[in-house]
């Protein structure tokens, strides 16, 4: 199917698709409107949207505390999980974080001030998923 969408597009056809599955309106769509309750919240490119929702997405290695993590300036939202010296899931003090954030400079800076022994930092672009549910968390 996205195949066929792809070759209208090439023909210069405007192709309306309605998804809740967002890895296809990213890798299909030219535009998108993101609708919450009825009402258009964003609209705009794959790229826009990503920027304005929630940014970059951090990944690393800490042994500051969840909540510590989640008032930082910049941050979105974080997911958790418990890692070992060796980076292998089990019992320690660090946890593995991915956090969404709208400034990761600000926040990449205040990780790397308060934990020294931070590790495996990895910034990426945040996907649209994370756009969307930064846009439509209430």
């Amino acid at each position: 199917m996205w195949e066929q969408i792809r070759r209208f597009q090439q023909r210069g056809c405007a192709i309306l698709l309605t998804t809740h599955y967002l890895a296809e309106a990213d890798a299909l769509a030219g535009r998108i409107i993101v609708i919450d309750k009825g009402r258009v919240i964003a609209d705009g490119t794959p790229d826009e949207i990503k920027q304005r929702g929630a940014g970059k997405r951090v990944r690393c290695v800490t042994r500051i505390p969840l909540a510590a993590v989640r008032a930082m300036a910049g941050v979105v939202s974080v997911q958790s999980g418990s890692m070992d010296a060796a980076g292998t899931s089990g019992a320690s003090d660090a946890s593995l974080l991915e956090i969404a954030t709208s400034d990761s400079d600000a926040v990449v800076r205040q990780l790397v001030t308060s934990d020294p022994s931070l590790s495996a930092l990895e910034v990426t672009g945040a996907q649209l998923e994370d756009a969307f549910l930064a846009m439509t968390a209430h």
